[in-house]
């Protein structure tokens, strides 16, 4: 907890600094042409998010084993490793990464220094090239938990950094190379399978009509888990997730907490759709990834939600991390586009700092 306050106080700080010393810049606008003033922000921006980084990948490297469930066991194999390839599922590459180090005989912490890496420079470059607001991305990455998600889920958010990397051949149609970064993410973690389809984003537009569709969508697939999960490990042999049904440690019962967090997560996407307009009128190139972005947060919602409903949530929420990484990006979007008067702008990225650092 001590630390996570230390970070946000450290990112708070950064996003404050930067605000301030954009208004300076303003207020010398006769002294510094409009292009100066993009240079010096986007020169404070890479320096912070590089430094954001670097801390972000020493604390992942040099935490306790015991933080992260997953880790232990990760720990656990690692140190047991034979010196063959498991053939027990199609994880290969990660497998390979263990066979490899673990034959050099080198520490486990190398092992999370080489995920942290790679996780973390791709939510660097993802962050750089997509968010309006990289510091204040960076800040929810650490407020919403994913950066402590990325201590306990270390294969997935591989897989999830693969994926992030690939949003660019989305965006841009390049079916092929999404396909292999597809094909690389699954061979990372299983789970990966749900992002094939995702290619098809790029021809949906966001209106009531998809909304329906994808609220459709959910609930088939939630509601047949079972059997599609039955049915695709008979098909790739893959049987790890068969576990999560019939089992008392994977089941659980709809709570009023998991509940009431999706049904915020099915507001924040209505808030996020109503001022769409206003977003798509604003002049930053970006935006025009804002639809994907809000698609992709609304299959997290939805499968939070109907994964609470029937009992899957343990399943259904590790789909849904490869979707709800969306919302670091929207936000910033939508702070930008409807506070375009410095003063409301400064007390809206306040609101969301302290919201941010309750949660």
């Amino acid at each position: 907890m001590a630390i996570y306050l230390v970070i946000l106080s450290a990112l708070v700080a950064l996003y404050l600094t930067k605000i301030i010393g954009e208004r300076i810049l303003l207020k010398k606008a006769g002294a510094l042409s409009h292009i100066e003033r993009t240079k010096a922000s986007k020169a404070f921006n890479f320096v912070a998010c590089l430094l954001i980084i670097v801390v972000f990948i020493v604390i992942s490297t040099s935490r306790a084993i015991s933080v992260g469930y997953d880790t232990i066991n990760y720990k656990n194999y690692y140190e047991f490793k034979k010196d063959n390839l498991s053939a027990q599922n199609f994880e290969v590459i990660f497998e390979f990464l263990y066979f490899v180090l673990a034959r050099a005989k080198l520490p486990f912490q190398i092992v999370l220094l080489i995920c942290a890496t790679i996780t973390f420079a791709s939510i660097l470059y993802v962050i750089t090239k997509y968010s309006s607001e990289p510091i204040l991305s960076f800040f929810l990455v650490v407020a919403l938990g994913i950066l402590g998600n990325t201590f306990n889920a270390v294969r997935q958010y591989l897989a999830l950094a693969v994926f992030l990397f690939s949003l660019k051949y989305i965006m841009n149609g390049n079916f092929v190379r999404y396909i292999i970064c597809c094909i690389v993410a699954f061979l990372l973690h299983s789970s990966a399978i749900i992002l094939f389809p995702l290619y098809f984003l790029r021809y949906f537009k966001m209106n009531y009509k998809t909304i329906i569709l994808f609220v459709i969508i959910a609930i088939i697939g939630v509601f047949c888990l079972k059997p599609l999960t039955r049915l695709a490990s008979t098909m790739t042999k893959i049987n790890y997730y068969k576990r999560y049904f019939g089992s008392p440690e994977f089941y659980q019962p709809i709570t009023l907490y998991y509940m009431l967090y999706a049904i915020g997560m099915i507001c924040v996407f209505i808030f996020l759709y109503l001022i769409r307009n206003m977003v798509k009128k604003d002049q930053d190139l970006r935006i025009q990834f804002y639809d994907i972005f809000l698609i992709l947060f609304l299959i997290s919602a939805l499968l939070r939600l109907f994964g609470t409903i029937s009992g899957y949530f343990s399943l259904v929420n590790r789909f849904s991390i490869y979707f709800f990484f969306s919302i670091i990006f929207l936000i910033p979007f939508a702070i930008k586009s409807i506070s375009k008067n410095i003063e409301l702008r400064i007390a809206t990225n306040l609101s969301v700092l302290g919201g941010g650092i309750v949660y």
